[in-house]
């Protein structure tokens, strides 16, 4: 399911892993580490990967309590 249409009160289904701190910010081990790392990885739908890419992409990730912070109008 979809990470933050479930924060969201919704249940959609996720098609897309988004990794929350970009591998391509990392070389070598780390690259492959940061890749692969579960924790560094979100299920989302194609709408909130689509918006991630387009309007939140940061060097430090992905961080889904400034999201709602940013979109309280979501989270009502």
């Amino acid at each position: 399911l979809c990470e933050i249409c479930l924060a969201e009160g919704k249940i959609v289904t996720a098609e897309d892993v988004h990794h929350k701190d970009s591998f391509n910010n990392y070389c070598g081990n780390e690259r492959l580490e940061k890749a692969y790392d579960a924790n560094n990885l979100m299920s989302l739908c194609k709408k909130h990967h689509a918006e991630l890419h387009k309007n939140h992409t940061s060097p430090r990730g992905f961080d889904l309590e400034q999201y709602k912070k940013d979109h309280p109008e979501e989270f009502s």
